[in-house]
């Protein structure tokens, strides 16, 4: 089973981008405290309604929870391969509230989106 859970903070403002068939995806980037007290950084991507979400309600410097499954692709660059890994995001929790004047559905509690109502290219 291909699945993983991360709690951070957003390093920088969620990249909300649409493909040529019109699909919503989101790329964004998170610090994660390993056990050794340093910070680990990781990128995720959230696709659909779930990447709109992301980019609507999360911030730079906000906290959040990711669950979705490792995704490990190769490119190459002249003679050298590189393996790129992301994390395809399924349910994203925001935690804490949002410090811009955008709606936010965190401010009264947690809110938590899963991406299983919606269609994600795997």
């Amino acid at each position: 089973m291909n699945n993983c859970c991360f709690v951070g903070t957003l390093v920088a403002e969620p990249d909300l981008r649409y493909t040529k068939n019109g699909k919503a995806v989101c790329n964004f980037r998170m610090a994660v405290s390993s056990y050794k007290g340093d910070d680990d950084f990781f990128n995720f991507t959230a696709w659909n309604k779930l990447a709109e979400n992301v980019a609507k309600y999360l911030e730079k410097g906000q906290r959040a929870a990711v669950e979705g499954r490792l995704n490990i692709y190769k490119s190459e660059k002249g003679n050298k391969t590189y393996y790129n890994t992301t994390i395809v995001a399924r349910n994203v929790t925001f935690l804490g509230k949002s410090r811009k004047n955008k709606p936010n559905k965190t401010e009264d509690n947690e809110e938590n989106i899963k991406e299983d109502d919606y269609e994600v290219p795997y």
